[in-house]
């Protein structure tokens, strides 16, 4: 049961998150009009035949803006999500491997735990200005220290083992071992855990264009639209409820896609890590 819902969860986490990301790749064939285009004409209305979603206060097509709008947000979430792990795989291979570099790596990991993520990350916004590399920073330098003790923490339990002892002590080289022995163990559950990060990263990149510190006009960005819509919520209630939407789905797509490879893949490694060496009872 546990494993058929994973894979339902699987199956429509990849169908919705799939489709968002399409959307954006795809955006030029499926928006029905320029995302930065104005028909001051059709200023804040409703869904329509020729506009899907509405228009904003610049007559703007909504449905446009929220289609094109997905590239920043999963560009960004996308690219940031590399980084961290990548940035976590630099520090917690080492300081596994190497007990001399353990203390150094581990108290920078530490200093870095202690900062709030939030204001870390507008501190480095405020450095470097808003824009995609600005957002692209300030989400990846918070995030990274989980990675490394995921890291960290798997591959010292791996290296324990007796197997994994034998193997160093027949004289196998660290790359080797690392290869051989902790990367199909670390890979699982770091998939598992960046897959469930890309949904928080898109709202926190919502909540920075909410702040007028994400993605700049005239490109659309979900945050921005939806702030764009609140001095004309009672008028215009659609702006801000379909760019809410969007990202929501977004969030639950990826949410439903890391819960389902958890699901999956948890109990595949607790049976490994269960069968008993040759001998033991």
């Amino acid at each position: 049961m546990r494993l058929a819902s994973g894979y339902r969860g699987i199956l429509a986490g990849v169908a919705l998150s799939s489709c968002i990301v399409l959307c954006g790749v795809f955006a030029p064939l499926i928006a029905p009009h320029d995302p930065t285009g104005q028909n001051l004409g059709e200023r804040l209305s409703g869904p329509s035949r020729e506009y899907p979603l509405g228009t904003d206060r610049l007559g703007r097509c909504l449905a446009s803006r929220l289609i094109y709008g997905a590239r920043p947000s999963i560009g960004i979430a996308l690219g940031a999500t590399c980084a961290t792990v990548l940035i976590g795989f630099a520090v917690g291979l080492p300081a596994a491997l190497f007990p001399r570099l353990d203390m150094l790596l581990m108290r920078l990991t530490d200093c870095f735990f202690s900062l709030p993520a939030m204001v870390l990350a507008l501190v480095i916004i405020s450095m470097t200005g808003p824009g995609p590399w600005g957002i692209l920073l300030a989400l990846s330098l918070p995030g990274w220290p989980k990675y490394a003790r995921v890291v960290r923490g798997t591959s010292r339990s791996q290296l324990a083992l007796p197997q994994v002892e034998t193997v160093r002590c027949m004289g196998a080289g660290h790359w080797y071992v690392t290869r051989t022995c902790l990367l199909p163990w670390i890979w699982p559950q770091t998939a598992t855990i960046a897959t469930l990060g890309i949904g928080g990263k898109v709202a926190a990149i919502a909540g920075l264009g909410f702040l007028g510190l994400g993605v700049q006009p005239p490109t659309p960005e979900w945050g921005a639209i939806m702030v764009g819509g609140l001095p004309v919520l009672g008028m215009a209630p659609h702006i801000s409820l379909f760019s809410g939407l969007a990202i929501a789905a977004t969030v639950l797509g990826f949410t439903l896609l890391g819960e389902g490879l958890h699901k999956i893949i948890n109990p595949f490694l607790s049976e490994v890590a269960d069968e008993k060496l040759p001998g033991q009872r």
